[in-house]
């Protein structure tokens, strides 16, 4: 950032781009509030931003985060976000076990090929299994 202090419309529109990339990074990596965004921009004095409205700017930004999170304005989990995080773990949990059983398949069909090929498959293992 430059030497140059902020003043009027210049606030609004740093304010204004500062909040939309703590959205875009979300509520876990970039919470917005009124402290995070005055370490983002700089400045000295909370006043700065509790005048001209900013304040509100920063309160839809933060209830917008929230939203986007699946939070309340509370910063809690909504029944509907807590619903659809357990489909998604369902999801993976399918996912992860269909990958395993068909590694699994892929093992099965390796050690089939060693002991036709007349080596020995726990010996071939054993650095595997230390």
């Amino acid at each position: 950032m430059e030497n140059k202090k902020l003043r009027g419309k210049d606030i609004d529109i740093r304010l204004s781009t500062v909040l939309k990339e703590m959205i875009a990074e979300g509520f876990e990596l970039a919470p917005i509030s009124l402290a995070t965004v005055i370490k983002r921009l700089g400045l000295r004095s909370r006043s700065t931003l509790l005048r001209d409205g900013r304040s509100e700017i920063i309160k839809n930004a933060k209830l917008t985060q929230l939203n986007n999170a699946g939070l309340n304005d509370k910063g809690k989990m909504k029944r509907a976000g807590l619903y659809e995080q357990l489909q998604d773990c369902k999801q993976k949990l399918i996912k992860s076990e269909e990958e395993n059983k068909l590694l699994l398949s892929k093992i099965a069909a390796i050690m089939y090929n060693l002991n036709v090929r007349g080596l020995d498959v726990e010996e071939l293992m054993a650095p595997l299994l230390s």
